[in-house]
């Protein structure tokens, strides 16, 4: 298991085989020490394939729900999707502003109301936005 995190964090890894063995092990590999801070990293990397940069954000994602579990990287993935508002891949950017909107995140919330008044960059198309916005003002 350990051998396939750190064949996941090597970008000279054929780009099928890393999302076979996310797709495989995703699962396992944040109940290994380090596991998490791994996926953090290929989803953060800006370089990195965006397919497999996706894959990653997706475990991560369904890491999160197992919270006793995931509490010690809590703050680190909040961090990651606050940077994924501006990343350049569509898919990236959607999947943080719902998942911190869903959250009633502030800072989300707060891109995307600057967003619909002009005062800054839209992540998302504006019928998203305001989706986004209104699941994310419910209380």
């Amino acid at each position: 298991m350990e051998a396939a995190r750190a064949m996941l964090a090597d970008r000279a890894e054929p780009v099928e085989r890393r999302l076979e063995v996310l797709s495989r092990i995703g699962g396992s590999i944040v109940r290994l020490p380090g596991g998490v801070d791994t996926l953090l990293e290929i989803a953060a990397e800006p370089d990195d394939d965006p397919d497999v940069r996706r894959a990653a954000t997706s475990v991560l994602g369904a890491a999160a729900f197992e919270v006793a579990r995931f509490r010690p990287h809590r703050t680190a993935y909040v961090d990651l999707l606050r940077s994924l508002i501006s990343d350049p891949v569509p898919e990236l950017r959607d999947t943080a502003v719902a998942t911190l909107a869903a959250e009633h995140d502030e800072v989300v919330l707060q891109v995307l109301v600057d967003g619909l008044e002009g005062r800054g960059p839209l992540p998302v198309d504006r019928r998203r936005a305001i989706e986004l916005l209104a699941e994310g003002n419910r209380r």
